[in-house]
């Protein structure tokens, strides 16, 4: 179930019914799985499997958990551009209308 990469190394397996260490099937609830609590991307039939595997899989979960952080700042980010924007706006519109009353009733 593990796929060949281009480094010549093994990428992990993604399949949530396999052990991503030793590539057991588990099927049911007949044994239950552990899922990385960081990235929830890989599962392992034991702890010994994730402990042995976690040197494979570090790399990944650590770029997984920034990505997913990356992704909240960009959309908070973005959020909060477009709250500026619409200030701005508000801000605009108001001072359009004040440059006209006051224009009108002669205090310019």
């Amino acid at each position: 179930m593990k796929d060949e990469i281009e480094d010549g190394g093994l990428q992990e397996a993604t399949d949530r019914d396999n052990c991503a260490n030793c590539l057991k099937w588990c099927e049911g609830n007949d044994e239950k799985h552990l899922i990385c609590s960081a990235c929830r991307s890989a599962a392992y039939c034991s702890k010994e499997c994730q402990r042995a595997h976690w040197k494979n899989h570090k790399p990944r979960c650590k770029a997984k958990q920034e990505a997913k952080k990356m992704a909240s700042t960009k959309e908070q980010g973005a959020k909060r551009a477009w709250r500026l924007l619409e200030d701005w706006k508000v801000k605009v519109r108001n001072g359009i209308l004040e440059y006209v009353v006051m224009s009108f009733f002669g205090f310019n």
